[in-house]
């Protein structure tokens, strides 16, 4: 008489090439999200239907509050200094973008002189709206 041995195979859940996925994932979110906080200034973009979300990791912020002053990366900067100082914030940069946030109660004006400042220092320029109600 013969004796069949069965192997009993143990099934087994290997976790680590899911921790491997897992960090993965959260590495290439961190890297996407936007560090950008214009909430420290107190500026209300006007509300768009169309409005995308921006990245504003590597672009210069310059700001327009509700008075018409101008804040480049949330320091305050004259208007006539402006395109200077956004040529200083863009020196060494391979790709130059500017994102304009202006406050919905600012006249168009200073959003204008923010966004040809920009242009004349040779950036991309971008504005960026809440997205909306």
């Amino acid at each position: 008489m013969s004796l069949i041995v069965r192997r009993v195979r143990r099934t087994t859940i290997n976790v680590v090439p899911l921790i491997d996925v897992m960090v993965v994932l959260v590495f290439f979110l961190l890297l996407t999200m936007s560090f950008g906080d214009t909430r420290a200034l107190n500026i209300v973009p006007p509300a768009a239907e169309s409005s995308a979300s921006a990245s504003l990791a590597q672009a210069i912020v310059v700001a327009v509050d509700a008075e018409g002053k101008f804040y480049i990366d949330a320091r305050l900067v004259a208007q006539n200094a402006l395109t200077e100082e956004i040529k200083k914030a863009l020196a060494g940069r391979k790709d130059p973008e500017v994102v304009v946030v202006a406050d919905e109660r600012v006249r168009t004006g200073a959003t204008i002189a923010a966004v040809d400042a920009a242009a004349q220092a040779g950036a991309r320029v971008r504005m960026q709206a809440r997205a909306g109600r």
